[in-house]
């Protein structure tokens, strides 16, 4: 349930955010579907090739600079582990923007 909320919020947050774009929600979807098989579990480790491909980026520059916005913006906790054997851990905020 808790992944389903995240998503309903997140588009709605999404829809009235003029720095959303398309490439953002892929990547938030993507990221979400990462998730899926970890319940409700707040944190999650994430490898960028992986989810790259899930949201149809082809760029890592791309996938650096809008991860780094929904940090920015507020929807996302990103901590960069920059060990390819590690994994990002990624973390999905519930604040003022899902309102």
């Amino acid at each position: 349930m808790l992944k389903n909320n995240t998503l309903h919020s997140f588009l709605l947050a999404a829809k009235d955010d003029p720095r959303i774009s398309a490439v953002h929600i892929a990547l938030y979807l993507a990221l979400l579907q990462k998730s899926l098989p970890h319940k409700n579990n707040p944190g999650i480790k994430v490898f960028r090739r992986e989810v790259m491909c899930l949201a149809k980026i082809s760029s890592r520059q791309t996938y650096n600079k809008r991860i780094n916005e929904l940090q920015e913006f507020g929807y996302i906790t990103y901590t960069p582990s920059h060990h390819q054997a590690v994994g990002t851990v990624i973390q999905f905020t519930s604040n003022n923007y899902f309102s």
